[in-house]
């Protein structure tokens, strides 16, 4: 996907629903060069009721 979206020119690359709880995909976001760039509060039903919050990542790809 990221060479992709450098074969079409983007600049950079954001997901906006990485799950807090979901470390082990955080980690994987981090390993791949992604920065957080805030948060979305409550922003997913578990089933237990409760909400999570969802990460916004983002990575360049402007190569400096």
């Amino acid at each position: 996907m990221l060479a992709y979206a450098k074969q079409l020119d983007y600049r950079g690359v954001i997901f906006n629903l990485v799950f807090s709880e979901n470390v082990v995909a955080r980690r994987l976001w981090d390993k791949l060069g992604f920065k957080e760039l805030g948060a979305i509060p409550g922003a997913v039903r578990k089933n237990d009721g409760t909400y999570q919050d969802a990460r916004i990542m983002f990575r360049s790809l402007i190569e400096r």
